[in-house]
């Protein structure tokens, strides 16, 4: 009886074995392809965020500034004032 399952679970590796070298390429590839799209998203996760934090810093740095009517020119604040 453990004798049969023994021949029966090396049949089975024996199985996966010839389907891995079949298609290794292909699960090598399909590595490859899936850690450079993991590599990317993180990339541009990272791009985002940075895009992100300097748009809040302008947003900061506008709503700080008040601005002269009918003009594009922008002064600094009172508070900016004091600070040069």
């Amino acid at each position: 009886m453990v004798y049969r399952l023994l021949l029966y679970i090396q049949g089975c590796l024996e199985k996966i074995w010839s389907y891995v070298t079949q298609y290794s390429d292909a699960f090598i590839l399909a590595a490859v392809v899936i850690c450079s799209l993991e590599a990317l998203q993180v990339i541009l996760t990272c791009v985002f965020m940075e895009l992100l934090k300097r748009e809040m810093e302008d947003r900061k740095r506008r709503k700080s500034r008040t601005y002269r009517k009918g003009s594009d020119f922008f002064f600094p604040s009172v508070s900016e004032e004091s600070l040069m």
